[in-house]
């Protein structure tokens, strides 16, 4: 029977020297945006007889990926954050190659089939990768998401990188610049080649704060319990708009326009 076992950040390589059956690690923390080295950490795990599954929901369209040339085993993310794919676009899995001949896919559907039109009695998973695949998709999810990612032809993963990090760059040395900023806590790595694409801030007022900038049109997140996060997605953000994302910030701080109380309402979804 399979044991989970969480261990902190500071202990992460004693616990993966304890050589776990699997390790799954999150590339980006949704938190703080620290990201985590990936060839190093495979590597360890792999010296200690460890299997690793890396999520790549924050890193996917935002930060330059070699998963072969990391020698991962496997990986999973989303469609919807930075490969811009919208809410309920489909999510994906990455298996290494010298692993598909041993995969077995616990859920069947016709998609996973190996000759899915012969509509045959009996299940016949289709070979490799392909038997991943289970029931027909969302189309529109799936439509979707397919005209996000024609935006990226010709535009490389470093690029976008390069971006994202003068974006979020740009923004905190606005911030920096202002004293009433000094409130805001960055909890992100303050160097930008160890975070991902986001920002993210805390402060005992971050919920009010995070609803009052929904309102005024820069969308962030709230995480529980005091964390303003901002994402700079390079493939559609401007610089004028962190800018502008920027001064409003400082002007709601400033004025404590966040006190008023429909800013206070809770709602499922934060």
């Amino acid at each position: 029977s399979a044991e989970l076992q969480l261990a902190a950040t500071e202990n992460l390589e004693q616990a993966i020297k304890k050589s776990p059956d699997v390790l799954m690690l999150t590339h980006v923390n949704f938190r703080t945006g620290a990201v985590h080295d990936m060839p190093r950490l495979t590597d360890l795990a792999h010296d200690n007889d460890t299997l690793v599954i890396w999520d790549l929901s924050h890193s996917a369209g935002a930060i330059e990926l070699a998963l072969d040339d990391c020698q991962v085993d496997f990986a999973v993310g989303c469609g919807y954050k930075f490969l811009n794919g919208g809410p309920g676009a489909p999510a994906f899995l990455y298996v290494a190659s010298r692993h598909q001949a041993r995969l077995h896919q616990p859920l069947q559907g016709w998609m996973g089939h190996r000759q899915p039109f012969e509509f045959e009695t009996h299940y016949e998973p289709d070979e490799g990768i392909n038997q991943l695949q289970t029931g027909t998709p969302g189309i529109l999810s799936m439509s979707a998401l397919d005209a996000s990612l024609s935006c990226f032809e010709g535009i490389s993963a470093v690029q976008l990188r390069e971006k994202s990090l003068a974006l979020s760059e740009m923004f905190l040395s606005l911030l920096e610049r202002d004293s009433i900023c000094q409130e805001l806590t960055l909890v992100s790595p303050r160097d930008p080649q160890l975070r991902g694409a986001q920002l993210s801030f805390s402060h005992s007022q971050a919920f009010p704060i995070s609803q009052a900038l929904i309102e005024a049109g820069v969308i962030v997140d709230f995480r529980s319990p005091n964390l303003i996060r901002l994402g700079f997605s390079p493939l559609f953000l401007s610089f004028a708009e962190v800018a502008q994302g920027a001064l409003i910030l400082k002007q709601i701080i400033s004025e404590r326009l966040f006190r008023d109380e429909r800013f206070s309402v809770r709602a499922k979804v934060t």
